[in-house]
């Protein structure tokens, strides 16, 4: 082989080295969680249903929710939100689904 043969296996070497370094550094990064910069989620337990789902719509959530048995349920003034899911102060991103769970009303 040639000087000249023996330095383009050379600068292929390095430049198959480069890439797969730099694609192995790509994958080593690890990706950002979309929740570590999301807003605290409202906490609305204890206000009426129909109050609660509109401020979560509002805030840019989807609302399940469910009766006090785990049944569908529909909001209503009359029946005041005993949980959510995940918790008021949690950090959520907008997009997500909070569960609320009414009372008996």
């Amino acid at each position: 082989m040639t000087a000249r043969g023996r330095l383009r296996a050379l600068g292929g070497c390095v430049a198959v080295a480069l890439t797969l370094g730099g694609l192995t550094a790509c994958e080593t990064v690890p990706p950002s969680s979309s929740d570590s910069a999301a807003p605290a989620l409202l906490d609305v337990v204890g206000k009426p249903a129909d109050k609660a789902a509109e401020l979560l719509r509002n805030a840019g959530y989807r609302v399940a929710l469910l009766g006090g048995h785990g049944e569908p349920a529909t909001a209503s003034p009359t029946r005041l939100i005993v949980s959510q899911t995940p918790e008021g102060g949690a950090k959520v991103a907008a997009g997500r689904t909070v569960t609320l769970t009414l009372g008996d009303g």
